[in-house]
């Protein structure tokens, strides 16, 4: 435990400060603890250096492009976003027009249809034997 709290027992959790106290009364409770002080020490007086002008001016620079780089970016990424709603919107729109508004009747009241009337075709079934022009009914 003096690994991870460090030689002084008022750092460590409450509900593990009884067992320390009790082993640091022994003698390699002592031990231990003056062994984690001393890495407590050393700790202690580790400083990290403050970074160069040139570096701090290196980071800038990069995080001003990457910002720049990300903007641009977003702009085209938004404009291909709107571009996709505007044409789900468009399609969505002429599934909703094809659905709900009737189809024209594929013949009329004339019997005229989109390829042309729906007269019976006479001559061709007085030249076939067994085909009876249109009106004549079997007898």
């Amino acid at each position: 435990m003096a690994d991870a709290y460090g030689g002084e027992i008022g750092h460590w959790p409450q509900d593990l400060r009884p067992a320390a106290e009790a082993f640091a009364q022994t003698s390699a409770g002592k031990a231990v603890l003056e062994e984690a002080a001393q890495i407590d020490s050393l700790l202690d007086r580790f400083t990290v250096a403050s970074p160069s002008a040139s570096l701090q001016m290196q980071i800038l620079k990069s995080g001003a492009r990457r910002g720049a780089w990300h903007r641009a970016l977003r702009r085209v990424l938004i404009g291909a976003g709107l571009l996709g709603v505007g044409l789900a919107g468009g399609l969505a729109g002429a599934a909703a027009v094809m659905i709900a508004v009737p189809a024209p009747a594929l013949i009329a009241e004339d019997g005229v249809t989109a390829f042309g009337g729906l007269s019976p075709d006479v001559a061709s079934s007085e030249e076939k034997p067994g085909l009876m022009p249109a009106g004549e009914g079997r007898q």
